[in-house]
């Protein structure tokens, strides 16, 4: 949440307005977000000046390249205390993949992944690549709903959520961690 608070800043709106705007232009249509579609969406409409854009392109660049601070407190803790026991580490990153690129790019915590995979409209080719593992799968996620279906899909594994707005988007009886009870816990 506070990301996108800071990504509206950086479009000079408030974070309502730019939900709004993130539902009707993104979610409404079942288009995943770009930033760079976003800015030119809004050129069109008159919203923003185009002498502007240089600046709105760097302050998303500064966002971009700063995006660690908003990873879930303890997050580098957890993904080192994995990485340390053995546990093979992918990070599983869903929407525009121009986008996606963009914010994992600037993440330093990438270090800790065997493999980063992402996945615009087609996760059925990451999960497959899942359900020819023979090992135990943890899912570790703040999205209920997508960990449920990845789950179903997989045919198996072990869900962790994580605290946070999606982490009961649909019903379900798991406990919802912190990830400092993460550390804890696994």
């Amino acid at each position: 949440m506070k990301f996108k608070k800071k990504l509206a800043g950086v479009f000079n709106m408030s974070a309502s307005k730019w939900n709004m705007d993130y539902k009707k232009y993104f979610k409404a249509k079942k288009i995943n977000y770009n930033s760079k579609n976003y800015l030119k969406i809004l050129k069109k409409e008159g919203r923003i000046d185009i002498n502007k854009e240089p600046k709105i392109n760097s302050r998303l660049k500064i966002l971009l390249n700063n995006i660690d601070k908003y990873l879930y407190s303890g997050a580098e803790d957890l993904l080192k205390k994995l990485k340390k026991r053995g546990d093979k580490l992918i990070l599983a990153s869903f929407g525009n993949l121009e986008w996606q690129k963009e914010k994992i790019g600037g993440l330093k915590i990438k270090k800790y992944f065997n493999k980063i995979i992402l996945a615009d409209k087609n996760k059925h080719l990451f999960l497959n690549l899942l359900k020819k593992n023979k090992k135990d799968i943890i899912i570790i996620n703040d999205n209920a709903q997508e960990s449920f279906k990845m789950k179903k899909e997989l045919g198996q594994g072990k869900i962790y959520l994580v605290h946070g707005p999606y982490s009961n988007n649909i019903k379900h009886s798991l406990k919802v961690y912190s990830i400092k009870d993460l550390l804890k816990v696994l």
